[in-house]
């Protein structure tokens, strides 16, 4: 369930959250990643990094519309916007101003179904190359619960590969380690993560895997009770 609330914007705008823009403009139609630089409330301007696309920089012509959703641990905060205009600023950053109103709606992220899953993955830190294994011990379209062989630093972010079917693999998928589980009964170290701007379209397909698990184990569960 998706609870929505309208919230004075001045009290949630903070440099650095991500912001994620989407258009369906026909020049620019896609969807686009930028961060926060500031925020001028007296004149409803929101100054944020150049938008990007697949690494690259985007220049958005002043006018076109947009979906903005602004990114903030489990709650989204989303508003319709407008280009105003995008060059450089004193320091020299690449940036984009677009228009915010007064207030914002935060949109409180599904909790979605979990279930137990024994998948393979590996993990490894944004800084390094080297990858380090992992099994699953359950998995939602929000995250999972992995046990792997050395202990992890909690609230840093990594980039995981994840098979879920042949068809459904996540590649370099961003991560964020949020809880320490503890050791589990063979030794392995046990951590919560959550994935990162998962693209809607993956989300739905590990939703349906999670779906079509919840409900193999169902049947399993009523035949066991009518033997």
């Amino acid at each position: 369930m998706v609870f929505v609330e309208l919230l004075e914007t001045e009290k949630i705008i903070k440099p650095g959250l991500p912001v994620i823009l989407e258009t369906s403009d026909p020049e620019y139609s896609g969807v686009y990643k930028s961060l926060i630089h500031d925020y001028y409330p007296d004149r409803n301007l929101l100054k944020i990094a150049m938008p990007s696309f697949k690494g690259r920089l985007v220049p958005i012509a002043p006018g076109t519309i947009l979906y903005v959703k602004i990114v903030d641990g489990k709650s989204l905060y989303a508003f319709n916007s407008r280009v105003i205009k995008y060059g450089k600023d004193e320091e020299g950053f690449n940036i984009t101003y677009i228009s915010i109103p007064e207030k914002i709606r935060r949109i409180q992220r599904r909790r979605f179904v979990r279930v137990n899953a024994v998948l393979t993955g590996k993990l490894r830190f944004s800084d390094k190359d080297e990858y380090l294994p992992f099994i699953t011990k359950d998995v939602s379209a929000g995250g999972a619960l992995i046990l792997v062989k050395e202990p992890l630093p909690t609230g840093t972010f990594i980039n995981v590969d994840l098979t879920f079917t042949p068809e459904l693999v996540l590649k370099d998928q961003k991560a964020k380690i949020v809880r320490d589980a503890g050791k589990s009964e063979e030794g392995y170290y046990t951590y919560g993560i959550e994935f990162q701007d998962l693209p809607d379209a993956i989300q739905s397909k590990i939703i349906r895997f999670c779906f079509d698990i919840e409900r193999k184990e169902r049947l399993q569960k009523k035949l066991e009770e009518e033997s």
